[in-house]
């Protein structure tokens, strides 16, 4: 709610890393004073999202984890979720 509709938002493609792509998402605030909040709750939108659907945001920190365990999301989250 507190990113403007226009001028449009819009994302880049900032590199090729070796393990992952990097993304830079970029907005217009209607109160730029709160961009602190607004980054919060804009990547805890973007996990909610991607853990919603299923998906996994990895990285070499989650290697042993993932190893060790089926999933990195919390059992928590996933009954909450998906009921397993």
């Amino acid at each position: 709610e507190d990113i403007l509709d226009n001028p449009k938002s819009f994302v880049l493609q900032t590199a090729l890393n070796d393990f992952y792509v990097s993304y830079e998402l970029n907005g217009y605030l209607k109160n730029p004073i709160k961009m602190g909040a607004i980054y919060s709750e804009l990547h805890q939108n973007l996990q909610d999202c991607f853990n919603d659907n299923n998906i996994e945001i990895l990285s070499p920190h989650y290697r042993v984890e993932k190893i060790i365990n089926d999933s990195t999301m919390t059992n928590e989250y996933r009954k909450d979720k998906f009921n397993t």
